[in-house]
C-alpha cells in the first residue's frame, strides 16, 4: 500500500490519547479530512467492532477493517510526533479498498484509535526487527516470501530500481526512468481512462468513480518522499513521467 500526504488541521488536545510521544487526535480532526458520509460509516464500522488486530508500531497505526460488501481492507496511519503537533496530528493514511483516499476505513481505524488506545498491540518497528538479522536470513526470508507469492517479484524488482532517497541511491544519481516508466505503465489498464484528483480524492477511474491504485499512490509517496530530501531532479523525473504515463494511458 501505499501512503497519501494529507494536510490536517491543528489538533486538540484529547485525554484520551496515551502521553509523551504521538500528536493528540481527536474526532473533530479526523471529521474534518474526509466526507460526512464517509465520517459516519466510519464511525458506524468503529462502534460496530469491525476493525480487529489493530497493531501500532512507534507512531504507525495499522488495522484490519471488515467492509460492507469487500474486504477485510488493510487499513494504516501515520500519526505525527507530539513536537509535530503544529502540522497537524495525522501525516499519512492509506487503505486499499476500491476507494482508497480517506475513507470510512480509515475513519474506523481512528475513532477507534482516539477512543481505546490501549486495545492496540504494540509492535517493534519492522527496521529493528529486521536489523537483528543477517544478510543471509535477510535474502532467505525474502525468498520464502517470493516463493509462496510470485506476484511480489515484480514489486521487489520495482523497489530495488526505485528505492527511497538515501538508501541506495548515491548524491546526483538520477533514478532508471525506464522503471518508473514501467511501474506507471503496468498500473494503467488499457480498458479504462483516469485522472488524478489529489490527495483527498486520490486516483480515480472516470467511468467508475473509485479503484485508487496502490501503485500509482505508491509512485506519487515515492516522488514526495525525494522533495523530502530536498532530491528535486528525481522528484522531477518520477512526476514528469508520471503525467506523461497518465496523459498516454488516457489515449489508450
Amino acid at each position: 500500500m501505499a501512503r497519501a500526504t494529507i494536510a490536517a488541521p491543528p489538533a486538540a488536545k484529547n485525554e484520551q490519547q496515551p502521553p509523551g510521544t504521538l500528536a493528540p487526535l481527536t474526532a473533530d480532526d479526523i471529521q474534518a479530512q474526509t466526507d460526512p458520509q464517509s465520517f459516519s460509516r466510519g464511525r458506524g464500522y468503529a462502534r460496530g467492532g469491525r476493525i480487529f488486530n489493530p497493531i501500532r508500531r512507534d507512531n504507525v497505526l495499522q488495522t484490519q477493517c471488515h467492509g460492507s460488501s469487500g474486504g477485510p481492507y488493510r487499513v494504516m496511519a501515520t500519526l505525527a510526533a507530539a513536537d509535530q503537533a503544529k502540522r497537524g496530528a495525522l501525516l499519512t493514511v492509506s487503505c486499499d479498498c476500491p476507494r482508497g483516499a480517506f475513507c470510512k476505513h480509515i475513519v474506523a481505524l481512528l475513532l477507534t484509535w482516539t477512543a481505546s488506545p490501549d486495545t492496540f498491540e504494540v509492535r517493534p518497528p519492522i527496521s529493528e526487527l529486521m536489523a537483528a538479522k543477517s544478510r543471509e536470513e535477510l535474502v532467505a526470508l525474502l525468498e520464502l516470501l517470493l516463493g509462496e507469492d510470485p506476484d511480489l517479484e515484480d514489486r521487489v524488482l520495482t523497489l530495488l530500481a526505485l528505492p527511497l532517497p538515501g538508501a541506495g541511491v548515491p548524491s546526483g544519481q538520477l533514478l532508471d526512468e525506464a522503471a518508473i516508466r514501467r511501474q506507471i505503465a503496468n498500473a494503467l489498464p488499457d480498458h479504462e481512462q483516469y485522472h488524478w484528483d489529489g490527495y483527498r480524492h486520490g486516483y480515480h477511474d472516470n467511468y467508475h468513480g473509485g479503484g485508487v491504485s496502490a501503485d500509482l499512490e505508491r509512485m506519487v509517496a515515492l516522488g514526495d518522499a525525494y522533495i523530502q530530501a530536498g532530491d528535486w531532479r528525481n522528484a522531477l523525473r518520477i512526476f514528469a513521467t508520471f503525467v506523461e504515463e497518465v496523459a498516454e494511458g488516457s489515449r489508450r
